[in-house]
Order: structure tokens, then C-alpha cells, then sequence
């Protein structure tokens, strides 16, 4: 079986992929002509696959096939490459490109941002485990002794046991020292720490309130508040 090849550079005539004959042409209505002129000088007819690499309209594709039949020859398809064809599969081929030339500089750009994020969750893990230590530091500083009477530390503990319960907040810790109280505790939500620090500066003896520090860990929100007592 042979392979009829139509395209601008000419007509060329192969049988498995070597080329054994090859004719010109000048205008495309001398193709079906060249075509039969071709073929007509082989004494063994065979079967001719068309590859049509070329746009010729239907009357031109119709005059080619009948003339290689009228010569004895069977036809056995056509393969026709349009430039419409070529055009889609070049268009294609350049999105394809495009696409992936887009997709690199985002990744590239979001692989930044990561860095970034790890660079700055860093920098904030190495200032809470400052503040940390800041914190256990001033744990040992307040070591003045506490000048309360038990009565108005038992006052002040009913007061406070109450804001807090009120407000959903826990302690680890409240120290009466010397003119102020340090309440060391904790809650789930941010809103009550601020309803807290309302609540309890309404005591008549609490003349100013502090936060030394507040810190969220997971879900739970630390905090360090000073009370300043009359």
C-alpha cells in the first residue's frame, strides 16, 4: 500500500515512508490532473491512502479521488490537515504553554508566602517565649509581704470569686501584695476578659486595673491583670 502526499511543496508518491515518486504543481486545480498523471505510469495498480496537508474545497477532493479510481487505483482514506486544524492545534498548544508558565509563577509566588509565614510564626514564637520569661521573672519580684487584714482579703476573694463566675474565668493564681492584687487566669473567650476588667474595677476599693500581658494558646486565653488597691 501506498501513501499519496498533497502539499504546498508538491505531490509525492511513498511506500513505507520512502519516497518513490514526486510530481510539481501550479495551481490547485491542476492537482486531480498532476495526480492521475502520477500514477498512470505504474503498470501494478495498488491502493493509495491520501494525505491532504493543504485546504482544497470538495470539488477538487472529489475530481482526485475519481481520477485515481478511473486509472485502476482504490482509494483507501483521506487524511486531510487543514490550516484551521493547524491553527487549533497551535492555539491549543500555546494555551497549554500559557497555562503552565502562569501556574509556575503562582506557585513560585505562594511558595514565598509559605516562607514568609514561617519566617514571621518565628519571630512571634521567639517574643512569647521572651514574654514568658518576662512573666517567671516578675513572679519572683513580687515578693512584697501582703499588708491586707483577713477580712478585707476575704472581702476582696468573695468579690472577685464572683465577677469571675459571672464572666466564665478561671485562676492559677491571685497574690495580695502591697497596695494591689495580681489575679493570674485564663478563659475560652476573648469578650469576657474585657467584661472581667469592667466588672471588677466597679469594687470601690480598685482604684485602676492593669493587664500586664494576654496571651491565646490554642483555644484558652492567659492573662496577667493588676489590681490597684486604696
Amino acid at each position: 500500500m501506498k501513501t499519496l502526499e498533497i502539499s504546498d511543496r508538491g505531490i509525492k508518491l511513498s511506500e513505507e515512508g520512502e519516497i518513490i515518486n514526486q510530481i510539481l504543481f501550479n495551481e490547485y486545480e491542476d492537482i486531480p490532473f498532476e495526480v492521475k498523471e502520477l500514477l498512470s505510469i505504474y503498470e501494478e495498480l495498488d491502493e493509495v491512502t491520501l494525505n491532504i496537508s493543504i485546504d482544497l474545497n470538495e470539488d477538487i477532493l472529489e475530481e482526485i479521488k475519481k481520477n485515481i479510481v478511473s486509472i485502476g487505483w482504490r482509494v483507501k482514506s483521506s487524511k486531510k490537515i487543514s490550516k484551521t486544524l493547524k491553527y487549533l492545534f497551535i492555539g491549543i498548544l500555546f494555551t497549554v504553554c500559557l497555562i503552565g508558565i502562569v501556574l509556575f509563577f503562582k506557585t513560585q509566588k505562594l511558595e514565598d508566602k509559605v516562607l514568609k509565614l514561617k519566617k514571621e510564626n518565628l519571630e512571634y514564637k521567639k517574643k512569647i517565649d521572651i514574654l514568658d520569661s518576662s512573666i517567671t521573672k516578675l513572679d519572683e519580684e513580687l515578693t512584697e509581704p501582703i499588708l491586707f487584714q483577713k477580712s478585707e482579703v476575704s472581702t476582696f476573694l468573695i468579690f472577685i470569686s464572683e465577677v469571675s463566675k459571672k464572666n466564665d474565668i478561671k485562676f492559677e493564681k491571685i497574690e495580695f501584695l502591697k497596695g494591689k492584687i495580681i489575679l493570674n487566669g485564663h478563659t475560652v473567650e476573648s469578650e469576657k476578659i474585657s467584661t472581667f476588667k469592667k466588672d471588677i474595677s466597679s469594687h470601690i476599693k480598685i482604684k485602676n486595673t492593669v493587664f500586664d500581658f494576654i496571651k491565646k494558646e490554642g483555644e484558652i486565653i492567659y492573662f496577667l491583670m493588676e489590681l490597684k488597691i486604696e
